[in-house]
């Protein structure tokens, strides 16, 4: 065995070691396995000293609000492997403009912060009405159509807990007319609705006429049964 693949295999075995506590599914063991074992020797030599350097850092991938570490294996793999997660922080007075040194540690760590593009005010507009409907989606379109959502809204909407939103801006505003008309009823009638006042028994349009362009290829499916 070469030098370069017995380090390979000290890596892999420190990695196995320490993220079975973090990710007991085996799924970020496996994803660093096929990435390490696919590496050449010059590839494997480059990373290795990138991690040296900083430039490449082993990270846990976990299925958001799935798969959660203990907070107990979390510090137990912090302390094996000699990582810091608490430090005290210098501070700046705001009346006095002086700098100093909290008493007591805090945990600090490195967060991906990304600014979702659909947030600029350039893409907001009002809308004339909301009368014109695409037969294909359901949905409110041409000058009527004032503002949509993308799948990153949605992810991002979802990691909050705002199930009952996603459920208007995809379900009753986004193509189930049946619900829709429900739902402009009970604001003309009452000045406000709940979700749970609605009488849904129609389907979102464009799972329905998927269904339906589906069946016209004799592909049998039940999309719009769920």
């Amino acid at each position: 065995m070469s030098n370069i693949s017995k380090k390979k295999t000290a890596i892999l075995k420190y990695i196995t070691k320490h993220f079975k506590k973090l990710d007991p599914t085996g799924h970020n063991i496996k994803r660093y396995t096929d990435m390490l074992t696919g590496m050449s020797d010059v590839e494997f030599d480059r990373f290795m000293h990138a991690m040296k350097k900083g430039e490449n850092q082993f990270h846990i991938v976990l299925p958001n609000m799935t798969e959660r570490p203990s907070m107990s294996d979390i510090l137990e793999v912090a302390d094996a492997t000699g990582t810091e997660l608490f430090h005290r922080i210098y501070q700046t007075d705001a009346a006095t403009g002086k700098r100093f040194l909290s008493r007591h540690k805090y945990p600090v760590f490195d967060l991906p912060i990304r600014r979702l593009q659909q947030f600029l005010d350039k893409k907001l507009s009002v809308a004339d009405g909301d009368s014109k409907i695409d037969g294909m989606t359901g949905q409110v379109t041409g000058d009527d159509r004032a503002a949509g959502i993308t799948n990153p809204e949605i992810q991002a909407m979802l990691a909050k807990g705002l199930s009952k939103t996603l459920t208007e801006f995809v379900t009753v505003r986004g193509g189930n007319i049946g619900a829709y008309g429900d739902f402009k009823q009970h604001i003309e009638e009452h000045g406000s609705v709940r979700l749970d006042e609605l009488e849904v028994t129609t389907k979102t349009r464009s799972v329905v006429v998927a269904q339906i362009l589906l069946e016209g290829m004799h592909l049998q499916n039940n999309i719009a049964e769920g």
